[in-house]
């Protein structure tokens, strides 16, 4: 989904570092992103 490689991109942004970024599970990325905004209204992906 398109949600995923902008969160992605959020954390870059966020000056995460690119290699954990990419070594990252959309899974992972949502969680971060949760972690650090508290907004838990992005879905999780379903594998």
């Amino acid at each position: 989904m398109h949600i995923y490689k902008e969160l992605r991109q959020w954390l870059l942004n966020a000056d995460y570092p690119v290699h954990m970024v990419a070594m990252m599970t959309d899974e992972d990325v949502v969680a971060e992103y949760e972690a650090v905004t508290g907004n838990n209204s992005v879905p999780q992906p379903i594998n």
